[in-house]
């Protein structure tokens, strides 16, 4: 073997070896606690994420905001961190290009019972540099029927909305057949019936509906989306705006 073949071959060999993984530049985040007094008044704890880039930028931002679980309930926003969106942004495996807001909701009440949540929103909104055509809303469990309800209750706030594994109820499909839908839920779930994302759907389709996703997983009990499911779900996120005309 020549010498110039040599270096050939290991130029080649050299090339096929990969390199180390990108790494994902992290997120902002951003802890808020409340006071007694400002709990008392209906405010919501909350953690936030800033994208990477935002502080150099003037652009403005979607936001993100997931509802969580039952799990979740209290008045410490630093349990909220093991919870699919977060824990996404926390890992930096995958660019997630959003604002991401993670409220807390009050020890003994419901998602459909905070109304500090539609007033968060519109404080981050104005706080931060918010696109107003690009909120979104997602959530698990009984943050699924926080999503289902916020949305019925403010239909003209949102992009697009993905409630996962939750209750629901078809009288709020009426108000819903113009917002961008993916649903996921498991069919095996023993806590929340599929059937609860199955009428909804149904019902979304009746009224006429045409963009509703529907992920009906058959081997899934009530666990949230895959990491791969979350990552597709924020691309398609992004494929969504409000329209002008609702």
């Amino acid at each position: 073997m020549t010498a110039a073949s040599a270096l050939v071959l290991f130029l080649a060999a050299a090339r096929a070896v990969p390199g180390p993984a990108p790494v994902v530049e992290p997120a902002t985040k951003v802890v808020r606690r409340l006071e007694p007094e400002e709990l008392l008044q209906g405010k919501l704890p909350y953690l936030l994420y800033r994208p990477p880039g935002y502080d150099r930028s003037s652009e403005a931002w979607p936001l993100l905001v997931y509802l969580h679980g039952a799990r979740g309930l209290g008045t410490d926003p630093r349990v909220l961190f093991k919870y699919p969106i977060p824990r996404l942004v926390e890992a930096g495996r995958h660019p997630v290009p959003f604002l991401v807001l993670v409220p807390q909701c009050p020890p003994g009440r419901s998602w459909t019972e905070a109304e500090g949540l539609l007033p968060l929103i519109d404080e981050i909104a104005t706080e931060y540099r918010v696109d107003p055509e690009r909120i979104y809303l997602a959530g698990q469990s009984m943050g699924a029927e926080g999503v289902w309800h916020a949305a019925y209750r403010s239909p003209d706030r949102f992009a697009a909305i993905a409630p996962m594994s939750g209750e629901a109820s078809p009288l709020w499909a009426e108000r819903l057949v113009n917002t961008p839908v993916w649903v996921f839920h498991g069919v095996l779930d023993p806590l929340v019936p599929v059937s609860f994302s199955d009428q909804m759907v149904e019902e979304l389709e009746r009224q006429g509906a045409d963009r509703v996703r529907y992920t009906r997983a058959p081997d899934r009990h009530h666990q949230p989306p895959t990491e791969a499911e979350l990552v597709e779900l924020l691309d398609w996120f992004l494929e969504q705006r409000l329209a002008t005309d609702r």
